[in-house]
């Protein structure tokens, strides 16, 4: 017990500084402090968006490190060295989360609704296409909700 307060009290002291061949050191132990620096997400749609606003901000983000993370095929995180004394780590600055169409196959859409979605959300196929093998099932069915 005595031993530990010995070292608490000892622990509450000033850490001696050497320097020895050019390099400096303590006599304790010393753990870097991390501070919080608060950021603001920015949120985007697609990876043209990215780009586009990784080049108008270009000066501030090739000064610095970047790290662009893929997590998905849908979603993009890039981190971004705020200054020099911060590190990368779970500091992410731009995040691109993909816009993606999506068909609810397992749902009734009156036949208005049903023609421009699939208008919009399904390839048109075109001759090499047809040269692979794929249908091209969408004329077909359109003519058919018309």
């Amino acid at each position: 017990m005595i031993e530990k307060a010995l070292q608490y009290i000892v622990g509450l002291s000033e850490p001696n500084k050497v320097e020895k061949d050019g390099e400096m050191f303590v006599d304790k132990t010393m753990h870097r402090v991390r501070t919080e620096i608060k950021t603001t997400i920015v949120e985007l749609t697609t990876l043209t968006s990215l780009i586009d606003y990784l080049k108008e901000n270009a000066d501030v983000f090739f000064e610095k490190k970047i790290i662009v993370h893929v997590v998905s095929p849908t979603r993009v995180d890039v981190f971004a060295q705020i200054s020099e004394q911060h590190d990368l780590d779970k500091k992410v600055y731009l995040r691109v989360n993909a816009d993606t169409p999506e068909f609810s196959f397992n749902r009734w859409y009156d036949n208005e609704n049903f023609v421009i979605n699939v208008q919009s959300k399904f390839k048109d196929t075109n001759l090499e296409d047809l040269a692979d093998g794929i249908l091209n099932d969408k004329p077909t069915v359109l003519q058919f909700a018309g």
